[in-house]
């Protein structure tokens, strides 16, 4: 997961072949001010797919 307002984030993630899964639009709250965030998924068996190239 990560902010969607650090998109440096998201391209580590999509770089190590996470999958973009959702967005969760102002999920929470800090100091007076909401923040959206985007979530990745890598199940076991991608990660072995992944890792066996």
């Amino acid at each position: 997961m990560h902010l969607i307002e650090n998109p440096a984030s998201g391209r580590v993630m999509l770089k190590n072949k996470m999958v973009k899964e959702g967005e969760l639009i102002e999920h929470f709250k800090k100091r007076d001010k909401y923040f959206s965030l985007y979530q990745y998924r890598m199940t076991k068996g991608e990660y072995l797919n992944v890792n066996a190239l």
